[in-house]
């Protein structure tokens, strides 16, 4: 099984109490998203809390 990071938006117009859906081919229907790219850490030197150890900061 290959791991696929994603994100997915709750989009709520409040006035017309809707939810905003996407029918997927073949797939039905789902909140709007999908993948996610892996980027390089954008982390500050001296300030860096993330886990990835090829990190730009040199934690």
């Amino acid at each position: 099984m290959i791991r696929v990071d994603v994100a997915y938006a709750f989009i709520y117009k409040e006035d017309a109490q809707k939810i905003l859906m996407v029918n997927n081919t073949g797939a039905g229907w789902s909140l709007p998203g999908g993948a996610v790219e892996e980027v390089p850490c954008s982390c500050i030197p001296g300030q860096c809390k993330c886990q990835d150890h090829n990190c730009s900061a040199g934690h």
